[in-house]
């Protein structure tokens, strides 16, 4: 996402007011998706939505390669949209996860250490995205991104978090 902006300016050819209508269909794929996470968990567990939330952000991202010519902005709105849904919900069951595990004396520290851990990665990310796209393209950055999101879902889907999470949190009570 650290270099979405130079894909839809130069690579897209969008101008800043469809830059601006793109991110806001995001944060309403955002927002959606925190409105209804809880009810994602309560209709087929939290466990099932940490291991198939991500899969809809990633399908997300990987609509953003199809955005080209005059469609492109609808086409990277509805993306960034679906990238967001996905996120946005896994985010708030995993942090509703940790929170409901962790002891009240630790939930600070254990706050901390997360961020550190996700914020850290983002910043390998960023750097990482920008160097893809200096040496071979914006659009190969977007499509590393792509594979990056893929890998982490099949990574997700390996494990055996789902089963686990289901076990300690049991079913919700909304």
């Amino acid at each position: 996402m650290s270099i979405f902006v130079l894909f839809a300016t130069r690579d897209l050819k969008m101008t800043s007011a469809s830059v601006g209508m793109v991110y806001a269909a995001g944060g309403f794929g955002g927002a959606v998706g925190a409105y209804a996470a809880g009810h994602f968990a309560k209709r087929w567990s939290r466990g099932r939505v940490l291991v198939t939330a991500p899969i809809v952000g990633a399908c997300g991202g990987a609509i953003l390669l199809l955005a080209s010519g005059s469609s492109a902005a609808l086409i990277t709105a509805m993306g960034l949209f679906f990238y967001s849904l996905g996120e946005t919900s896994f985010g708030v069951n995993m942090q509703t996860c940790r929170q409901e595990v962790t002891p009240t004396t630790m939930m600070g520290r254990m706050d901390t250490t997360m961020r550190l851990c996700f914020r850290g990665m983002a910043s390998l990310g960023a750097l990482s995205g920008g160097y893809i796209a200096s040496r071979f393209g914006v659009r190969a950055a977007i499509f590393g991104g792509v594979v990056g999101l893929c890998l982490t879902v099949m990574g997700l889907n390996l494990t055996r978090l789902k089963e686990r999470v289901d076990a300690v949190v049991g079913p919700l009570d909304l």
